[in-house]
């Protein structure tokens, strides 16, 4: 009897423990504006211009104002993706991951992989609201070398509240 009560508790215990791919929790991040902020290598002589990186900065990531990003959370640290680049646009499909309590995602759809950091600014209407910030600096680097800007923070500003 208590070997059958002990097999009835772990195999009920194993199907708690085991992960859903039912969504718990939805939230959406509809981007109101983008910007990026640059900085420049002040010691290192090159042509390239704020304003150059800037615009490549803008091409990397598809998502523009307008366009949204909505989580389902399926796992406690991620679930599916939908990324719609722009108003109107086609709704890409895709996976992101979150460390819990971190502030840091990993997006993953169609040809696109990226890292964003949450953060919080405050909208013309005075609300709180989030910023999905991208580190580009690597990129930058590996892509121009000693030319490469110090710092290239990509910022999506949305209209989520920020808890």
């Amino acid at each position: 009897m208590k070997r059958l009560f002990f097999s009835c508790l772990c195999a009920v215990c194993c199907w708690a423990c085991s992960e859903s791919e039912d969504v718990f929790y939805s939230t959406t991040y509809p981007v109101t504006e983008v910007k990026v902020t640059v900085t420049l290598n002040d010691a290192v002589v090159s042509d390239l211009t704020t304003e150059q990186i800037t615009e490549e900065a803008l091409a990397l990531i598809p998502v523009v104002a307008g366009g949204s990003y909505r989580l389902d959370y399926s796992r406690f640290d991620g679930g599916e993706l939908y990324v719609t680049p722009s108003e109107g646009a086609e709704t890409l499909v895709g996976t992101f991951d979150k460390v819990p309590a971190a502030s840091q995602m990993t997006f993953h759809y169609g040809d696109w992989s990226y890292s964003v950091r949450t953060g919080s600014y405050t909208s013309t209407d005075g609300w709180l609201c989030v910023s999905l910030n991208s580190d580009l600096t690597a990129y930058f680097q590996e892509k121009y070398g000693e030319a490469a800007p110090k710092q290239v923070i990509r910022h999506e500003y949305t209209t989520h509240l920020f808890d």
